[in-house]
């Protein structure tokens, strides 16, 4: 009976926080007091997930702890033998955690609201990665930091396709689909290249995935390439977020 209560309890709480994130607009409730709501809400999303799946998720913890293991061996290994070539002018890219409080308009799911963090630069574009995919990117404009996710009108950055790394820049077509757009007529792409981003911009570091592609548009002066498997807006990938270039 008391485990019933708690449980009641819990829900309700949780009732609340979720209607207020759905009216969540600037207008509805001040930035500061959304965001100390949404950081209860996922607190409390998380206390519960581990109440009712603590073995799993210890499992999957576990596993992920391997997986992060190995790419810190890896990264060093890869740090070593490049700096046997030549020295890394350029600091190594950091990810720093954030999440999203809210849609900025209900009318456009591309663009988000986002809890700032310190050390952000006026009007400095940021990556947005979520599950080690690349989904857009971040501004903080008067304070705010508002994310554009993929296929958004003023989401862009730079990319490269397949094994022989041909580069493009992120774009949109009038299918609200991802593409690659501006890629040379003469390069050689194929359906079936992993996109990834090229760490050129100093918007991402390199190699983070993008999406696939899965057709190839030949225009007169350039090509461009349609992406499958692409973000482009799925509510748990907002939940946390990782923003690429905030300074330590």
């Amino acid at each position: 009976m008391r485990f019933y209560f708690k449980f009641l309890w819990l829900l309700g709480i949780f009732l609340i926080f979720y209607f207020l994130d759905i009216k969540g607009s600037s207008s509805y409730i001040s930035d500061r007091v959304k965001n100390a709501l949404m950081s209860a809400k996922n607190s409390l999303l998380d206390n519960i997930q581990a109440y009712f799946f603590q073995a799993q998720n210890i499992k999957e913890f576990q596993k992920e702890r391997l997986i992060l293991e190995a790419l810190k061996l890896e990264n060093a290994d890869l740090k070593e033998r490049l700096n046997s070539i030549y020295p890394l002018e350029n600091p190594k890219m950091t990810y720093t955690p954030t999440f999203m409080t809210s849609f900025i308009s209900l009318e456009d799911t591309r663009s988000v609201s986002l809890n700032p963090i310190t050390n952000l630069e006026e009007n400095k574009i940021y990556g947005l990665v979520s599950h080690n995919q690349a989904i857009g990117i971040a501004v903080l404009e008067k304070g705010r930091l508002n994310g554009f996710l993929n296929a958004h009108k003023r989401c862009a950055y730079s990319v490269m396709i397949g094994q022989n790394q041909v580069l493009g820049f992120i774009g949109t077509n009038f299918k609200q689909e991802l593409i690659v757009d501006f890629i040379v007529p003469s390069a050689e792409i194929n359906i079936g290249d992993q996109v990834l981003t090229s760490g050129l911009d100093g918007i991402f570091g390199a190699g983070v995935f993008v999406g696939e592609v899965s057709s190839i548009e030949d225009h007169y002066t350039y090509k461009s390439a349609v992406l499958k498997n692409a973000f482009l807006s799925e509510a748990k990938l907002l939940r946390h977020v990782f923003l690429s270039g905030v300074k330590n």
